[in-house]
């Protein structure tokens, strides 16, 4: 086998292990489906140029782009507000998706790290390589969620991460009763009952007002600063 088939192969498996652990977070409530949906695109696209490298964050920014309007809004106190609120759950949707990538990226490469101990050498210079690109990509995103999501959107940040958790919550709900209906362990009417509950839980969530908080000028002058860089 050619190197460039052999990186090729691994690509593509590390493509599909991705691709089954993000489907996995969302069945257990760790990402939203459509942070999901986002997630499994880019690796959709990302198979068809293994051979030539690791892609999928290439692509998953493509998902996830904010246009220079939203920057505008941004950058005037005056409708900075209204312009966070109107993009929020973009933001939530692309904040989950960038937070899952990093963290399949991240235990991916610690499994790579464990296969690489007991490879043959020609293998292991292969893994390395792409461990290489596994950084890398991990690196761009946290500088992603850093600069284009923290520092743009400060006053949503809490509420994103508030309703992140509470559906992660629900989720696990959900499961549970799941589990003990499989088990015999509860009746199936009364499952049905609460998994109805559950479902009109996280329906409302999604549509529940807001609380934001103000920036101070000091926040909102360093943001003004940020924009400029990120949206130009």
């Amino acid at each position: 086998m050619t190197t460039r088939s052999l990186q090729t192969e691994l690509r593509t498996r590390i493509l599909l292990q991705l691709r089954s652990a993000y489907k996995h977070n969302m069945e257990e409530g760790l990402c939203s489906p459509n942070a999901w949906f986002i997630l499994d695109q880019s690796v959709a696209q990302a198979l068809d140029f293994c051979y030539q490298g690791l892609f999928d964050l290439e692509f998953l920014e493509n998902f996830t782009e904010f246009g220079p309007l939203i920057g505008c809004g941004l950058s005037m106190p005056c409708i900075r507000n209204c312009t966070s609120l109107s993009v929020f759950d973009t933001v939530m949707t692309n904040y989950d998706a960038f937070l899952n990538f990093i963290d399949c990226h991240t235990d991916l490469l610690d499994t790579l790290k464990v296969l690489g101990e007991s490879e043959s050498y020609q293998m292991n210079v292969q893994i390395d390589g792409i461990q290489i690109e596994l950084k890398k990509g991990i690196e761009h995103a946290s500088e992603l969620i850093d600069n284009e999501i923290r520092a743009s959107f400060k006053e949503i940040m809490e509420p994103v991460n508030h309703r992140r958790s509470v559906y992660y919550i629900l989720v696990q709900q959900s499961n549970f009763i799941n589990e003990m209906l499989a088990e015999g362990e509860v009746d199936e009417k009364q499952a049905k009952f609460l998994l109805k509950e559950l479902d009109q839980k996280i329906a409302k969530m999604k549509t529940s007002s807001l609380k934001i908080r103000q920036l101070t000028s000091i926040e909102l002058l360093s943001g003004a600063t940020d924009l400029i860089t990120i949206f130009g």
